[in-house]
């Protein structure tokens, strides 16, 4: 039977260790700990976890890093593009004219060969 690592009272990264947990996850003894962030409920952590640096706090790491490279939408990250090209797209308008708008161009991708010929023979007879 494996042996219990004491880690009460140790802090790793933004967790500090309270108390042991009941039961174990895959094996390893599981510990209760707090948050710095202010977190009022304690998290329950796998203690190889705690130690390997894989768990750093109770998720507002996540919130906070989420929120500096794009907003939080529905819990997927939102990155200022999308924002932007979301709000224009609210007024009516299409894809390909929020392109133009911006300066862009629509790229179409073709999943075949016989598609790309069929493109390109259209684009040729519109151009003669």
């Amino acid at each position: 039977m494996p042996i219990r690592i004491n880690m009460l009272g140790k802090t790793f990264h933004r967790l500090t260790v309270i108390g042991p947990a009941e039961g174990k996850a895959y094996g390893h003894a599981v510990w209760l700990c707090t948050c710095q962030c202010g977190n009022p409920e304690p998290v329950v952590v796998v203690g190889n976890n705690l130690r390997q640096g894989r768990t750093k706090s109770c998720g507002c790491l996540l919130r906070e890093h989420s929120a500096r490279i794009g907003r939080l939408s529905k819990g997927r990250v939102r990155s200022p593009y999308r924002e932007l090209v979301r709000s224009l797209s609210e007024g009516g308008k299409t894809a390909k004219q929020i392109a133009e708008e911006l300066g862009m161009h629509i790229v179409t991708v073709y999943k075949n060969r016989a598609a790309i010929r069929r493109a390109a023979t259209e684009t040729l007879t519109l151009l003669s």
